[in-house]
């Protein structure tokens, strides 16, 4: 027969994660954001440092807001020897749900490397309850 061992969950601690590993991450997997809210408006501010106000693009569409910014650098360098270009490219986006948001007058600034988007909330009313005859 076969000498089966079970595995502890501390020997499964001990496995290595390969996935954490900073190999798999990049820099242009995501941009950090912080969400808050009041009771008038949402804000998110998105770290965007490194892109231009022209890179970034924000779109809102059926209660989604996206972010996303890319960008494309080209560096070249000439010697009597050798010639060297270089390039990289670079996308990223995120989406996020909202409801009740007033459309028309969502605003964003750019600043610092910091995207401010202010997403004021639409008025909710109540309800109106009708009654129904039963016939």
């Amino acid at each position: 027969m076969f000498n089966l061992v079970p595995l502890s969950l501390r020997s499964i601690h001990r496995w290595p994660d390969l996935f954490s590993d900073d190999f798999f991450k990049t820099n242009l997997d995501s941009f950090k954001t912080d969400i808050s809210e009041t009771d008038k408006e949402y804000v998110i501010e998105a770290e965007l440092p490194g892109f231009t106000k022209a890179d970034i693009e924000v779109n809102y569409r059926h209660g989604d807001l996206s972010i996303s910014a890319k960008r494309e650098e080209l560096s070249e360098e000439n010697n009597d020897t050798y010639l060297r270009k270089e390039r990289r490219t670079g996308h990223v986006m995120r989406t996020f749900v909202f409801e009740n948001i007033d459309a028309e007058n969502i605003k964003a600034e750019y600043k610092d490397g910091v995207l401010y988007v202010n997403l004021p909330k639409k008025e909710v009313t109540p309800a109106e309850v009708r009654k129904i005859e039963i016939n």
